[in-house]
């Protein structure tokens, strides 16, 4: 579903905020300028543990963000230290030298010797399961072959996928999709594929409060259409359901889609769910509204340690 503001509708949209919002004033001092530790780390299962490390940059200052390069960083792996092998990657990347399983409780401490230690914990779940899974083309798709198996496809695909939610548990999810492009690379004089996450839009009355608003305006909503669409399992805890979803391709793809279905903990669910709320700040709404606080998970510092484990599918 494509966003699409007309210039009424803006002003309307506007003018209501403006007329209806309550005003809330937020005290600031001009002396809160200090920086923090931040850590981002999203272990995945089966997939080496890496964190990156830096430091927060106060909004009205310009500069680039610093990386931290003296760190102490330690693991523990259900509740004992673990001596990995721990390196430093540079650009405030390190490698943790141990790759998660399903079920496993991490915890992530980081010192550095001038703002002190920082830490947290994350559990990583358990892969989602996919019973079934089903892909059609529209009838107006049309594919151009070319040299070396290449080809063009142009056309809409909708996807079926079957979900078993366990029972009597609080499930958080995250679903993507993958296309595999061709591109040319001038220099070798030959094709190269390049994976890209595509925007997809799910059809859920179940999931998601389809907004008729939304849908009068065609303005979409970041609930159920993006690269990444989250939601959990509030509506159809312990239930099988179906989860339609289509998308558009254009121009040049190789190879099959592929499909990722994530559990998500919690903490990176809220934290995913923050980043998205604001990147939907309009530019308008944001001169009368408070920002939106990213969630954090970390002690002593600011950041996210969420764990996930993903089902692929390969669509035909």
């Amino acid at each position: 579903m494509k966003k699409i503001f007309s210039p009424i509708y803006l002003t309307a949209l506007l003018l209501t905020f403006v007329l209806t919002s309550c005003e809330k004033v937020i005290e600031f001092d001009g002396d809160e300028t200090e920086s923090y530790m931040v850590m981002i780390s999203k272990p995945e299962s089966d997939t080496p543990w890496k964190v990156r490390l830096t430091e927060s940059r106060f909004f009205l200052y310009g500069d680039t963000i610093a990386t931290i390069k003296d760190a102490s960083v330690s693991i523990e792996v259900n509740g004992r230290t673990l001596n990995s092998n721990i390196t430093n990657h540079g650009n405030g990347m390190y490698d943790l030298g141990y790759t998660p399983q399903q079920g496993d409780s991490l915890t992530l401490h980081v010192t550095t010797p001038n703002k002190g230690t920082m830490m947290a914990g994350c559990r990583i779940p358990h892969k989602p399961i996919i019973s079934q899974a089903s892909c059609t083309y529209d009838t107006t798709h049309y594919t151009e072959y070319y040299p070396d198996t290449v080809q063009s496809i142009n056309g809409d695909i909708t996807v079926k996928l079957t979900l078993e939610d366990p029972a009597e548990e609080t499930n958080y999810y995250m679903l993507r999709m993958r296309m595999p492009s061709i591109n040319y690379n001038y220099t070798t004089e030959s094709y190269d594929t390049i994976w890209r996450y595509t925007h997809i839009n799910v059809n859920d009355n179940v999931l998601f409060d389809m907004d008729a608003t939304n849908e009068l305006f065609d303005i979409g909503s970041q609930d159920y259409y993006g690269t990444q669409i989250l939601f959990t399992d509030e509506r159809i805890n312990g239930q099988t359901h179906t989860i339609t979803f289509n998308t558009s391709i254009y121009g040049l793809e190789a190879g099959h889609p592929l499909v990722e279905v994530f559990s998500i903990s919690r903490d990176r669910y809220l934290y995913e769910k923050s980043l998205q709320a604001a990147g939907e700040q309009d530019m308008f709404i944001n001169l009368i509204s408070e920002p939106v606080q990213i969630h954090s998970n970390v002690t002593g510092g600011l950041g996210i340690l969420g764990g996930s484990a993903v089902t692929k599918i390969k669509i035909d």
